[in-house]
């Protein structure tokens, strides 16, 4: 039976095609820093349109050889007032959005009118604000639809002053690190006293000696800074230097996951997953790694029950149940009634840390009575042909700060057909143990652009109501 969709579901759904269609995009910028001349300092860089502005952060001291050892902000101004050095003074009725990091204060604002209202830069994502239907956008934006000028300083005290000039977007299927377009300038080391400073010593260096030619301050190669390794070791530094609450954005979960009852061979994937994952998540993640096509109901269980040595079944109840983690859709699957009913969530509301951590907020909830090692949890889907997914967990790993896809390291078994009858149907017509569709491609299944196409057509299908 098809899934009632509600007023809430339709909402939500035009909300993620705005996000969908961004995702696609970068954006491209031309940041300055205020006040250089002799050359100016620039950067021409596209930035991926679903970084947020932490990240955004991080590509601007990334481009300038910023140190992060002072507080910074994104102030977005209607008005300024250039001062004779090529900086800005900004005035604080002026700036309808301060973008900063979370419980920071940085007084570089001029007037005594009200402080702008402060956005957290992790919850704000570069679409939310340049794409035409983003939430900050309007707030961003002249209603003529131009950019508002954007001001990022760094430090307080030296007030190093970056335009950040909006210069456009184009198509791109999948970038995760900016690339650098042009690169003009030598940047200031960190700790020089600000651009007055900094502008002093380039001049006092280019009265030197005529014999002994001081530097050219236009040094910087933009090959150097596309340097995707280069990119990523800074990445990890600067989210260490940052804060530790961004530890388990470095860390993945290993599971092995098995379809109970399917037999010579098993149907087996192993998984690492970003512990940063929601359970909604790890549910797109196993439909695609076992070719699912997301039409059915599913449900996630922390169980202390076994398979059946015999069939491979396991019965689940309200008594071996210690979590319930289901779909987010209204009316999917009707609640347990009664005392002995386990605790729920919905699988977008909480991740994989918040269970699988040992500090994790629901850790004891997946535990045999809050005691003992992490339970084995059981993913159902379908529940008319009642495909069971056996998940265990096999340990936590560091990955790469960067890794925002599931990295498959073992496979064994194709995927049975849908609506075939579960496992005893799939088992009557399923091809032969050594029938090449048995060998799965592990490379291949942990190709980002494979992944990323698959839940674009998963959402899709969600959006056409071709859900049963």
């Amino acid at each position: 039976m098809p899934a009632t969709r509600t007023g809430r579901t339709s909402r939500r759904t035009v909300s993620e095609a705005i996000r969908n269609a961004s995702l696609n995009k970068v954006y491209i910028f031309v940041i300055q820093l205020l006040g250089s001349q002799n050359p100016a300092i620039k950067r021409m860089v596209e930035v991926p349109s679903w970084f947020d502005f932490e990240e955004f952060h991080f590509v601007i001291q990334y481009a300038f050889g910023w140190e992060l050892k002072s507080e910074h902000g994104f102030y977005y101004v209607e008005e300024v007032d250039e001062r004779d050095n090529g900086t800005y003074d900004i005035y604080r009725e002026d700036v309808p959005m301060l973008i900063k990091p979370k419980n920071q204060e940085m007084d570089v604002l001029v007037g005594t009118g009200r402080k702008p209202r402060g956005l957290v830069e992790t919850g704000v994502r570069l679409y939310h604000v340049y794409d035409e239907g983003g939430r900050y956008y309007s707030r961003a934006n002249h209603e003529d639809g131009t950019a508002l000028p954007l001001i990022y300083i760094y430090d307080s005290e030296a007030e190093w002053q970056h335009s950040v000039f909006f210069a456009g977007e184009r198509e791109s299927f999948f970038m995760d690190q900016p690339i650098f377009l042009q690169a003009v300038g030598d940047a200031p080391p960190d700790g020089c006293d600000g651009i007055d400073a900094w502008e002093e010593f380039k001049a006092a260096q280019d009265n030197a000696d005529a014999n002994r030619p001081g530097p050219s301050f236009n040094n910087v190669d933009v090959n150097v800074l596309n340097e995707q390794s280069r990119w990523r070791n800074s990445l990890c530094s600067y989210r260490r230097e940052a804060t530790a609450s961004t530890y388990h954005l470095g860390r993945a979960y290993r599971l092995k996951i098995e379809i109970l009852g399917c037999k010579e061979p098993s149907v087996t994937r192993t998984v690492d997953v970003p512990a940063s994952y929601t359970f909604h998540a790890l549910h797109l993640a196993i439909q695609y790694a076992f070719g699912w096509e997301n039409r059915h109901l599913h449900l996630f269980s922390f169980t202390t029950a076994t398979p059946n040595p015999r069939t491979g079944d396991v019965s689940v109840r309200p008594e071996n149940t210690s979590l319930e983690i289901r779909a987010d859709e209204d009316d999917m699957i009707e609640p347990m009634n009664g005392e002995s009913a386990p605790p729920t969530f919905y699988e977008s509301k909480i991740k994989l840390l918040d269970v699988y951590d040992r500090n994790g907020r629901y850790h004891h909830l997946a535990k045999d009575e809050g005691e003992g090692p992490i339970l084995p949890m059981l993913y159902l889907y379908d529940p008319g042909d009642c495909w069971e997914h056996w998940i265990t967990f096999e340990g936590e790993l560091e990955i790469p700060i960067y890794m925002k896809y599931p990295t498959f390291t073992e496979a064994s078994g194709c995927t049975p057909s849908e609506d075939c009858g579960g496992p005893y149907g799939w088992n009557r017509v399923k091809p032969p143990p050594n029938h090449p569709p048995h060998r799965i491609d592990v490379a291949a299944l942990s190709q980002p652009r494979n992944f990323s196409a698959q839940i674009q057509e998963y959402r899709a299908r969600l959006e056409s109501d071709e859900y049963y």
